[in-house]
């Protein structure tokens, strides 16, 4: 899909790319991503529990 665009390619900085893993990793950060997945496999069928 990425390709489709012909976008040329950027390269972050190894210092860039730590900054952005470093918030995006984060537990508040993962949870808040995790959440709408959880609650709609648990809605859809919560056997997936055991």
């Amino acid at each position: 899909m990425v390709a489709a665009t012909r976008l040329p390619k950027k390269v972050l900085p190894d210092r860039d790319a730590a900054a952005i893993a470093r918030l995006a990793a984060d537990p508040e950060s993962l949870y808040v991503e995790f959440q709408p997945q959880y609650q709609l496999e648990k809605s859809l069928d919560a056997s997936f529990k055991r």
